[in-house]
């Protein structure tokens, strides 16, 4: 608890213009005053794979002992790809299960995590979270962690 506090008020004496222990300060700050905006210079994306396409991705699991990744689209569906990102197979479609995070009380709903047993893909177990549309957004919806198998044509579903 002590290193934890320590740490804590570290950071904050770093965040907060004092120089601490130190006098001298690098010139780049690595916190930036309140009220400082970041410039379009400043950020920059480079697009890493291509054919990679979700209408909402919010996740990507690399295979622990595969050679590929599975993508996670908020929209309900899970697309298995090659490791350089070609190869796109959908193994769990849940868009007609899940509360559709573009509706107007959506909110955080949808496909929202994934794991992958350690030795997938030997092992075809995966965990997702998910929000499911039972009802009208203005009902209660019902979150569920779904353990999920493999099928023969590479697709999940529940064991």
């Amino acid at each position: 608890m002590a290193l934890l506090l320590g740490l804590l008020l570290i950071i904050v004496a770093a965040c907060s213009g004092t120089s601490g222990p130190s006098e001298s300060l690098p010139d780049e700050r690595l916190c930036r005053p309140r009220g400082a905006s970041v410039t379009s210079e400043e950020i920059g994306l480079t697009r890493v794979f291509s054919e990679v396409e979700a209408d909402s991705l919010v996740g990507m699991v690399w295979e622990p002992a595969g050679e590929g990744f599975v993508t996670l689209d908020q929209r309900g569906v899970l697309a298995r790809h090659d490791g350089d990102g070609s190869g796109r197979q959908v193994i769990l479609d849940w868009r007609d299960r899940v509360l559709d995070p573009w509706l107007p009380r959506g909110g955080e709903s949808g496909l929202l995590g994934l794991a992958l047993h350690p030795d997938w893909p030997h092992d075809g177990r995966a965990w997702v979270s998910a929000v499911l549309a039972e009802g009208t957004p203005e009902e209660c919806p019902l979150l569920v962690v779904a353990e999920l198998a493999r099928a023969a044509d590479g697709s999940l579903g529940p064991e």
